[in-house]
């Protein structure tokens, strides 16, 4: 059709056809590779928002607003030891008691 007589306007039967047939794979392909981005895109929107979901229904968002509100070094979250436990460090051992006795 219109496309042929655009790239050839004296072209004859055949190379009509072979306009169509070279039409029909661009588009062919060009199709695919913009579902595949489209595809890409939603699937890592949807990725983002159960993230978002989940931190904030088993509450790690407070967790980490809370640890960039108390001013201390960031480092690598869950890497710090929480007020009250004990530190998975050599050096701290059994809670320290009163001598002799435990009391």
């Amino acid at each position: 059709g219109v496309l042929a007589s655009v790239v050839s306007p004296h072209g004859g039967s055949g190379q009509e056809a072979a306009v169509s047939v070279a039409a029909g794979i661009a588009t062919a392909v060009f199709g695919a590779l913009a579902g595949a981005v489209g595809y890409a895109f939603q699937t890592s929107v949807m990725a983002l928002l159960y993230l978002d979901l989940r931190m904030r229904k088993d509450g790690l968002d407070i967790v980490l607003l809370r640890q960039h509100e108390s001013g201390a070094d960031p480092g690598v979250p869950g890497r710090d030891v929480l007020p009250g436990t004990a530190g998975p460090y050599p050096g701290n051992g059994p809670a320290a008691r009163g001598w002799p006795d435990g009391r």
